[in-house]
């Protein structure tokens, strides 16, 4: 169980934990020289799931695909919010 706000207690709400959410690998660094951008591919793997985990349709004994973009900068390599 996650404390529960005040708000949630009104409502009678409560957040439960389903698992943790650990970096896995990155599988990929696509860079774009013309444009000074890279894309980084990785995945996340889930440990200690809880019994709650039953209650949510996603898999979490895969690892899960994500992808994060960047830009350099002047100062170096930033990650960007979305994708341009």
């Amino acid at each position: 169980m996650l404390p529960t706000p005040e708000e949630d207690r009104k409502y009678k709400i409560q957040k439960v934990r389903l698992a943790d959410e650990d970096m896995g690998e990155i599988t990929a660094i696509i860079p774009d020289k013309s444009n000074n951008t890279a894309i980084v591919e990785y995945t996340t793997v889930y440990k200690n799931i809880s019994p709650f985990a039953v209650l949510v349709k996603k898999e979490l004994g895969k690892p899960d695909k994500k992808e994060a973009y960047f830009a350099l900068s002047d100062n170096g390599w930033v990650i960007q919010k979305q994708h341009r």
